[in-house]
């Protein structure tokens, strides 16, 4: 198991803590622009991947889930 991951979601957390900047946040003149709320999907392309890249997008989407999982707890 890596050093500083969460045992529970799987999902490595060292990083988000390695630099702590403070943000200010900007002052927004503009109206937040609406949700996309649909998407229309208009091709599917298929491209091989080596064993190294299927390796990194598979760890990639199981830091994405876990993200997600942690944010939007079981009721």
């Amino acid at each position: 198991m890596v050093t500083g991951a969460d045992p529970e979601s799987g999902y490595d957390d060292t990083q988000s803590h390695t630099h702590h900047r403070t943000r200010t946040p900007r002052a927004t003149h503009r109206r937040a622009r609406p949700a996309i709320t649909t998407i229309r999907i208009t091709r599917i392309e298929t491209v091989p991947m080596t064993p190294v890249e299927y390796d990194t997008a598979v760890e990639a989407l199981a830091v994405l889930i876990a993200r997600y999982e942690r944010t939007h707890p079981d009721p």
